[in-house]
């Protein structure tokens, strides 16, 4: 919990205070690297992506799919699920599928 407290300045004295309660969320951190395919579980925090081409043997230098988009080598995007303040909650990530078609993609992500 925040407490946020100002003076109002000229002619009337006083404070405004403002709460703020906002949820506190414990999860972990999965990175790894993949040439095949992967979903990303609904319900992450913020989610790290990058199409890296060909960075290892056997790595071809292709465009992948992410939710079945394009994604072109060097492609890098990073997401965060965002406060509901009418809920007081987040609105987590939605569930993101990954076929690299043979081309070398880092993910990171907190859930």
């Amino acid at each position: 919990m925040a407490n946020i407290t100002m003076s109002t300045g000229g002619a009337v004295s006083g404070s405004v205070t403002a709460t703020i309660a906002a949820k506190s969320e414990i999860g972990a951190i999965t990175t790894n690297e993949i040439n095949g395919t992967v979903t990303i579980p609904a319900g992450a925090l913020w989610i790290e992506l990058t199409n890296a081409g060909a960075v290892k043997s056997g790595d071809l230098p292709n465009t992948g799919t992410v939710n079945g988009g394009d994604w072109s080598p060097g492609r890098k995007e990073k997401w965060a699920a965002e406060w509901n303040t009418n809920l007081n909650e987040y609105n987590y990530l939605p569930e993101i599928t990954i076929d690299t078609n043979g081309a070398r993609f880092f993910y990171t992500y907190l859930s």
